[in-house]
């Protein structure tokens, strides 16, 4: 897919709500969902064409900890933070990737 808008062929881009609990696979009580959210979370860092990660974090160790995971990508770009319910931040990234099935109260 190309973006012939953008000079560096980059994708849009979503924040993504971070739980480190949704994505860790570490857990003895190991869920679908989990695993599902991690493979998502590594390819998007792998795979993304986006200037920045962004998440939309609740809490510091959140923040942290996606901060870390991006990281761990190599990707070398820049991993931001924003709160849940700032509305300005999140509609200006345009999209917010959530990982359950729970999007109709929010839609």
């Amino acid at each position: 897919m190309t973006n012939s808008r953008d000079p560096e062929d980059r994708w849009a881009n979503a924040a993504i709500l971070y739980e480190p609990e949704a994505y860790a696979v570490t857990s003895p009580s190991l869920k679908g969902r989990q695993v599902a959210g991690h493979g998502f979370l590594r390819g998007f860092a792998r795979h993304a064409r986006v200037a920045e990660y962004v998440a939309a974090v609740s809490h510091h160790d959140a923040a942290a900890r996606f901060v870390a995971e991006m990281r761990k990508s190599g990707q070398g770009r820049p991993a931001l933070t924003m709160a849940p319910h700032d509305a300005q931040s999140l509609a200006a990234m345009g999209c917010l990737y959530r990982p359950d099935p729970v999007i109709g109260p929010h839609a």
